[in-house]
């Protein structure tokens, strides 16, 4: 197969054709993300009302007060986990239908609640062993570079487990199936994805690179303006890191129905 052959048929270029041909899928998405930020920010608000700010100056703790402390922040991530299993759902349907044409459906919602909870309460439990483990074995100095590398390996595998196991899901495998088809590619697959984790990198890496060197020809205005520039900076920023969060979704989507055997 000629370079150009291996070309046209990249996920990648897949991937892009994808979205041109739909691009009222940026548009629901984005609607979709939207939302779910606010219900963050509305779940949160909630939780505010729940936990008065002044409640440990109301007297000594009795069990009722601990309660009413311990119950909104058991329920709270719940329910965080809830909205995101909901609007990510949602999502990965209308992704499905891009290919398949297939209408929304809820009726396996609860156990793609089920799936999530445990995914994340197993990335959840494994960083905080590993954190334990770091700070006994590492000095002080050594600690927080170690971490941080550690961090951002357990951020990229947990984020290529997520997003392959909600492929899985998606094209109808049951918790089970999911869990066992999903974290073995994340480790002895690594060569399929890691050009979308590589690109992901250059990608926002270059941009950082442009937006600075266009930033050049006005340094005096920057200098002079550091709030402004750094509010349009950071503006940029977050639409260039979604459209890049985006594009992968629709990429795990194909590499895992094409590549690691989703639909076997």
């Amino acid at each position: 197969m000629s370079l150009k052959e291996k070309l046209m048929n990249s996920l990648f270029l897949k991937t892009f054709n994808l979205i041109k041909k739909q691009p009222k899928f940026l548009i629901f998405a984005l609607a979709f993300d939207f939302l779910f930020v606010a219900s963050v920010y509305g779940i949160g608000f909630l939780m505010g009302v729940l936990i008065p700010a002044n409640i440990f100056s109301a007297g000594p703790l009795n069990a009722k007060m601990i309660l009413a402390i311990l119950l909104p922040l058991i329920v709270y991530p719940l329910i965080l986990l809830l909205a995101y299993s909901f609007f990510k759902h949602v999502i990965l349907n209308f992704v499905k239908s891009l290919i398949n044409d297939e209408p929304l459906s809820f009726k396996r919602f609860s156990e793609f609640y089920f799936l999530n909870l445990i995914i994340f309460s197993a990335i959840g439990l494994v960083t905080i062993v590993i954190g334990i483990f770091l700070r006994r074995i590492a000095n002080q100095q050594a600690f927080s570079i170690v971490y941080m590398i550690t961090i951002t390996l357990i951020f990229i595998f947990s984020y290529t487990w997520v997003n392959i196991s909600h492929s899985i899901f998606t094209d109808g495998k049951s918790i089970k199936e999911t869990i066992l088809k999903s974290y073995m590619p994340v480790f002895n697959k690594i060569h399929s994805y890691l050009p979308v984790i590589i690109f992901s990198v250059i990608f926002l890496l270059a941009f950082n690179g442009v937006f600075y060197i266009l930033a050049m020809p006005f340094k005096s205005w920057v200098f002079s303006h550091p709030t402004a520039y750094a509010t349009i900076f950071k503006a940029i920023s977050f639409i260039t890191i979604y459209l890049t969060f985006m594009f992968n979704r629709l990429y795990f989507y194909l590499i895992t129905k094409e590549k690691l055997g989703s639909s076997s």
